[in-house]
Parts: structure tokens; sequence; C-alpha cells
């Protein structure tokens, strides 16, 4: 089962959906901003790596509350078309004994 919601505003459109694979469920953020260069995707995940006019907290906080939260974050990025963030989720089959262990 997959859902889609595309949304458009200005120089941002976000995709998002939700896939089930063997044991992930994803939501994938699409920017058509800038990009990141191959080498800075590395750093996106420092605290306060600044390319622009921006603080760079952003994609650094939701790495560590993605990380914080038992998910996973990745970021894809092409240099003046894209970056791609994708949030991978554990399925967890009884969310209540999940809770209960933390």
């Amino acid at each position: 089962m997959s859902f889609a919601h595309y949304m458009k505003d200005k120089r941002f459109f976000c995709l998002l959906y939700g896939a089930i694979m063997l044991f992930v469920t994803v939501i994938m953020l699409v920017s058509d901003s800038a990009g990141y260069s191959v080498g800075n995707v590395v750093y996106v995940n420092v605290v306060c790596f600044i390319l622009s006019k921006s603080t760079g907290m952003g994609l650094y906080l939701a790495k560590q509350l993605a990380l914080k939260l038992g998910h996973d974050l990745s970021i894809q990025s092409e240099e003046g078309n894209m970056t791609k963030v994708t949030i991978h989720f554990p399925i967890i089959r009884n969310y209540g004994e999940w809770y209960s262990r933390k």
C-alpha cells in the first residue's frame, strides 16, 4: 500500500510517499533547490554547516531526531538540481510492546 501527496509552492515541492518494502517504511522529501555538491553532502550532518543564508541546523537536527527515534535519514543531492531526503522507519508489529522496552 502506498500514498502520494504533491505540494508545490514557488521554489519548493515536496513529494511524500509511503512504501512498505521488506521491513521499512519511508517518507521522501524532494526539494528543487540548488542542491549540495558531492563533497558537501557528507557535511550536512555536521552542526552549523552553512552554504548560504541558512543556519546550518535543519538537516543536522532532522538526522539527530530521526536517530533518537530509532529511524534513519539519508540524503542524496545533485548540485544545481535537487536534494532528496529520505526518512527510513522500521516496521514494528506491536508498538505497545516496543514502547514499553524503551
